[in-house]
């Protein structure tokens, strides 16, 4: 998983504290800080968030959606990783 250092220290600053912000190039630590990332925005703002709207807000910020950073990249972005997820689950259950 990958985020930028001032996410690292956004999620460190909200209590994931196992790791330092500085060692997210380390892969514990960068999988730590993606996952605990994905954790918050799952709640974000007091709200039970869905898949499409964490897979936005983890790409584009989680602002995105107010400050229009969830543009036609974000989109493109999004219909990637839902074809993506698609096909796995074809996979995965043969469906």
């Amino acid at each position: 998983m990958q985020v930028i250092p001032s996410t690292a220290r956004q999620v460190y600053d909200a209590g994931y504290n196992r790791f330092d912000p500085s060692q997210i190039y380390q892969v514990d630590a960068g999988i730590y800080f993606g996952t605990a990332y994905l954790e918050m925005l799952s709640k974000w703002g007091g709200v039970s968030r869905d898949r499409t709207w964490i897979t936005r807000a983890y790409h584009g910020g989680p602002g995105g959606e107010f400050n229009g950073n969830w543009g036609p990249e974000n989109r493109k972005y999004i219909r990637a990783i839902t074809a993506h997820h698609k096909r796995f689950q074809k996979r995965s259950t043969g469906v």
